[in-house]
């Protein structure tokens, strides 16, 4: 209980960027380590060594008690037509548990990882209107929006299996404008300030089907299929007047509004996967997403434009050989792929996509347990039309412990 209490500020700031000043920010995927390295698929992707947070309906091949643990860390360089500047940031990223119910036939899972990520500090230079006095405006932000869960999948039989997740979201997002004022010839000499702080509640609902086909010895064809229903977070803001000292010290001035309510409105998602599989061997997958976003998310006066989104990943996984007890390196789960993205967000008309590559692998331990790295290589944007152009770097170090729980032993 502890943990979860403190799980949103572990996981807050763990993306830097200047386009998180978007909406409730960043959106994350359900990924987990393994996923990541796939190119952040898993739709159609069974795993009998690692919880599938992507299709609660694959949970059912999960025999064992597991528990994932990964900490993030990214570095990105943020890009203008004019400025470079370069950043680094890191913190919890997931914490999942699984356990069966019925061992083949019922597994539940729950755990938390964010949503979104709010974290950026952007300048802006200017001069008032009809005179030549230089104003700078300095926009921060930070908080986001973590969700706890709760997955159960059901196997129907004949390779038939659906589920269903329902997480619950909270969080907050802290907006602050300052704005400094003068030149030689005057200087305010208290920058002016607006502050906003929103806190976010809301649930989600969502569900999956999957269906596994033996094709031949070993292999497999798989088929799957996600939804996400549409939902609200409901807000309450809190905005006031500052003042800015010299020491950057705020001086709280008049409260304009206080706890006002506000909605912004969270997406529809419907998402297919197919995946090949060679027991013990190797694992080809491809997903596909579409995320359908209300033109205005927020309130339609913020003016903040959306559009629907498409996610397509394609990822692969390979053992060169899982019973060599001779060589290390040939029980090591290699992983590789590639991921493209939408960005849901409009910026004055323009549109943002994001690419990258994925890969990673897994250290055996203590026969079914592991150690999970996975790394991606990416880019988000453009520097033209007045925009920013992101190239970053992210690593995820995880933990997988799988056990057999709830068991009494015999001897004989």
């Amino acid at each position: 209980m502890l943990f979860v209490f403190c799980s949103h500020s572990l996981m807050a700031q763990h993306t830097f960027s200047p386009y998180t000043i978007n909406g409730i920010g960043d959106i994350s995927d359900m990924s987990l380590s393994n996923q990541m390295g796939m190119g952040e698929v898993g739709i159609a992707s069974p795993s009998f060594w690692h919880i599938n947070n992507v299709n609660p309906a694959l949970l059912p091949y999960n025999t064992l008690t597991s528990f994932q643990m990964g900490l993030g860390a990214e570095s990105r360089t943020v890009s203008s037509q004019s400025q470079t500047q370069k950043s680094g940031t890191g913190g919890l990223r997931y914490m999942a548990f699984a356990f069966p119910i019925i061992p083949s036939k019922w597994t539940s899972s729950f755990g938390f990882l964010p949503y979104s990520s709010v974290n950026y500090n952007v300048i802006s230079n200017d001069i008032v209107a009809g005179t030549t006095t230089p104003v700078s405006f300095n926009f921060k932000g930070n908080g986001g929006i973590t969700q706890a869960f709760f997955s159960n999948g059901l196997a129907l039989g004949k390779g038939l299996t659906i589920g269903v997740k329902t997480s619950f979201l909270f969080g907050f997002v802290e907006k602050e404008t300052t704005t400094f004022l003068g030149n030689e010839d005057f200087f305010a000499p208290l920058a002016s300030g607006l502050f906003e702080k929103t806190d976010y509640r809301g649930f989600k609902l969502g569900g999956g089907i999957a269906y596994r086909k033996k094709i031949s010895d070993k292999k497999y064809f798989g088929l799957g299929m996600v939804f996400d229903k549409a939902s609200d977070l409901n807000g309450t803001s809190l905005v006031r007047l500052e003042r800015k000292s010299g020491s950057n010290t705020s001086i709280p001035g008049d409260t304009l509004v206080n706890n006002e309510k506000e909605i912004f409105s969270l997406p529809s998602e419907i998402g297919f996967g197919f995946s090949y599989e060679k027991l013990n061997a190797y694992t080809i997958s491809m997903d596909i997403k579409r995320q359908t976003w209300k033109q205005f998310a927020g309130l339609e006066s913020n003016s903040q434009e959306f559009r629907s989104a498409l996610i397509v990943g394609l990822g692969m996984e390979f053992i060169p050989d899982y019973t060599n007890v001779s060589s290390y390196f040939k029980r090591i789960r290699y992983r590789f792929g590639f991921n493209y993205q939408q960005v849901p967000y409009v910026i004055n008309g323009n549109t943002i996509n994001d690419f990258g590559i994925n890969f990673g692998w897994t250290l055996p331990f203590n026969t079914v347990s592991g150690l999970d790295l996975a790394f991606k290589v990416g880019q988000r944007g453009t520097k033209s039309d007045d925009l920013i152009r992101e190239r970053y770097f992210k690593f995820v170090l995880g933990a997988t412990i799988n056990d057999r729980w709830f068991q009494r032993s015999k001897y004989y």
